[in-house]
Parts: C-alpha cells; structure tokens; sequence
C-alpha cells in the first residue's frame, strides 16, 4: 500500500493543497463507510460539509512544478512518444492536478470526495472515447475477449455490424481489463481518469462549470439509451470525449471511501482491496441512479461510484489507458 511521504519544504510548496498531504489523515472524514456497501446504500444527494475552504483551485495547482518532489515522474517534463501520439487516444501532460471536491465551483460535494487537494502524476495517454463495440468485436474474433453478457434488444445492445459506434457496455470489470490488456493498454487509475477529465483548473463537470444539457452529455432526459460515442460536444480540456454521460467507466481501482485521506501525492494507484469489494466506476451515465434526484451530480468529474466488479448491464462500459514510459 502507497504511504504518504511528507517533507516540510513539499508542504510549503503546495502552496494551498497540503490537504492532500497530511501524513496524519487529520483533515477529517473524507468518506462514509456505508457506500462500502454497494447494494444498499444511501450515498444522499446534498452537499456534504467537509469543511474544506473556497479556493483557487487553478491557481493552487497551475505550477507543473509545484509536486516535482513527490516522487518519480510527477514533476519531470512530458515525455514525447516515439512514434508520435497512439491514435484514438489522448496525451495527458504530467504534473499535478486539483482532485476530489472544489467548494469554490461545486455545490454538491460528496463526502468520499476528500477535502480537495493537489495530486500529481506522470505523462499517460487515454482513450479519446469509450471503446466502441467494433474495437471490442476484434478482441473476441481473436478470441481474448467475451462477448457482452445479453444481446437483447430491451437489455443489452451488442451488435457490432449494426451499431459498431455505440460503446461496449455488459461487461464486467475482469472483461474490461482483459480488453486493454489485449490491446496493450490498461484500465485506467482513478486519478488518472479523473485528471483526463476535469484537467487541472478544479472545474465541476469535463466542459466547465455550466450544468449539463443534453447537447454537452447524454444523461437522463435526454432519450434515455445509448448514444455512438462522441455524439455529444462536452469535451475535456485534452479533447476527450463523454467523460460526463452516455455510461459510466470502469477504473482500475478498489472503492474505497477514505482513501483519498491516506492516498501518495504522486501517481495514487488506489488502496490493495475494497472494504465492499467493489470497483470505481467513474463519469455517470444515461441511466437513473436511485438515490439521487437528478444527473447534475453524478456526472460531475469528481464523482465516485462503488460497482461490484461482476456487473455487466448495459449502462456500463470503459476506456484504456497507456503510460509513457
């Protein structure tokens, strides 16, 4: 399990995030224990008072230096690939970021969300979309890949000829990973998703701060059903796209609730096991979540959401990641 590594002159350095860097885990509860359980809990749709002050979250991270001594890669400059950008997928620069909840911009901070702080990694690549269902139909003709749990047309849509732009959903988190294993890529971390898709200025949703509308994201109220990927113009300051609706993506990491309270500043790879045993999925959705009164906020970028890693139904799908080594 990654430790925190804290040194007076880094705590300096951060300059407003050294929230994100208590070694003690003093800056209160950053989650609640209930969302371990992934069946039946009441995550609330209000605000959560987790007492962090207003910042400049754009300010607090601009300086691409400001964590180059957290540890390898985080502050060094952005490696250039060799063979130039991998196509379909996005470069990422290297440096820190503002994650988790931004009370500046946000009114509906989650408490699993932390107080906000400064998390830096290194350079990596991610997909410009979900994968589509004609890049998942090459991987099962090559018979590495399962093909999606149900073919109904009320339930699970696959059909690769006649819908080949519509993301892969109805695979589970093992069949996620198997993918972007057999594609020479990964599933990627948390962070690294939530970096791709609110950059580095602490905004609310992929696009900024305005409210979701159906022309930025496909979420509830907008035909409820799957939209080709890209259909949608809310992109991300790299150029990813639906990063905010359509489905929500499978990450690497376990869910853990207070990881955000103990978690390195450099390149957070996720804690070694779920307390529920659940996975994180990331980005909301076209569907419903029940305890929530509206998409508003679990299409936000900081949004967690505890999956068990066994599901497949059709408002889940993914996207890979590479590092830049």
């Amino acid at each position: 399990m990654f430790g925190i590594v804290a040194s007076a002159s880094l705590l300096i350095a951060l300059n407003g995030c050294t929230t994100a860097v208590d070694p003690t885990g003093s800056t209160g509860s950053t989650g609640d224990a209930s969302r371990t359980d992934v069946d039946t809990a009441d995550i609330g749709n209000q605000p959560a008072d987790i007492g962090n002050p207003v910042v400049d979250a754009g300010a607090a991270c601009r300086d691409a230096g400001a964590l180059a001594d957290a540890g390898p890669g985080c502050g060094q400059p952005t490696p250039t690939p060799q063979d130039g950008p991998t196509a379909g997928m996005k470069l990422v620069p290297a440096g820190p970021f503002w994650r988790g909840c931004n009370r500046a911009v946000d009114s509906f901070c989650q408490s699993d969300e932390g107080t906000g702080g400064c998390v830096a990694l290194p350079a990596f690549e991610i997909d410009t979309t979900e994968v589509t269902q004609q890049a998942y139909a090459r991987c099962v003709s090559a018979g590495a890949c399962s093909a999606a749990h149900q073919t109904s047309s009320t339930t699970c849509v696959y059909d690769p000829v006649a819908t080949p732009n519509l993301p892969v959903v109805c695979v589970d988190w093992n069949e996620a990973r198997t993918f972007c294993q057999w594609a020479d890529k990964r599933l990627p971390t948390e962070a690294e998703w939530e970096k791709a898709a609110r950059g580095t200025d602490g905004r609310t949703y992929p696009w900024g701060n305005e409210a979701p509308t159906c022309q930025l994201a496909n979420i509830l109220g907008c035909g409820e059903r799957l939209r080709n990927v890209g259909s949608e113009t809310g992109d991300s300051p790299y150029g990813t796209r639906d990063m905010g609706g359509n489905v929500w993506e499978w990450v690497a990491d376990w869910y853990d609730a207070t990881y955000y309270a103990s978690a390195p500043v450099c390149n957070p790879a996720g804690p070694p096991s779920g307390p529920g045993h659940a996975r994180v999925g990331r980005g909301g959705g076209f569907e419903m979540l029940p305890m929530f009164s509206g998409p508003t906020i679990f299409v936000r970028s900081a949004f967690r959401h505890p999956i068990d890693p066994s599901t497949a139904r059709v408002g889940i799908g993914f996207r890979c990641a590479r590092s830049l080594d």
